[in-house]
């Protein structure tokens, strides 16, 4: 029983370490801290620890100004009662035919890669360009729209 005990409990550790460690920081200066599970099309799915317990968070890509890859999972205070806390964004006024800007990838090493995301898995950032997809172990954080 005890060793029975043990492997649960291994187990249970393993699967927490497999989550990955990010934040994501709004247009409007919010963060939150958790486990980015899945990015595709124009929402990220991020999963937010707080005392109260988990939380599973949707946000819209256009709201996100900062992806960061980190250590940080927990999240002081108490979840947001809505994302998108703080005054409403104004969209941006630009031209009909004005391209989309490209994201910027900063990777381990001060390296910056210019692509157009499309995607972020448990393993991949995936981007649209010559160098194609990034390891997340070597991303430090994704500046969204080139917003700085």
């Amino acid at each position: 029983m005890r060793w029975r005990t043990q492997g649960v409990t291994l187990f249970a550790a393993l699967g927490f370490s497999l989550l990955h460690a990010d934040t994501i920081t709004t247009r409007d200066h919010s963060g939150v801290n958790g486990s980015l599970i899945k990015m595709a099309g124009d929402e990220m799915t991020i999963i937010a620890r707080y005392a109260s317990g988990e939380k599973t968070l949707t946000i819209k890509r256009t709201d996100a100004e900062v992806i960061e890859f980190n250590g940080t999972t927990f999240n002081s205070g108490a979840p947001p009662r809505a994302f998108g806390i703080g005054p409403p964004l104004q969209p941006a006024s630009a031209p009909a035919s004005a391209p989309e800007p490209a994201d910027t990838i900063i990777l381990r090493g001060a390296q910056r890669r210019a692509c157009k995301l499309i995607g972020i898995d448990e393993r991949l950032v995936h981007c649209v360009g010559k160098d194609g997809d990034y390891p997340r172990r070597i991303v430090l954080r994704i500046l969204v729209g080139n917003s700085l």
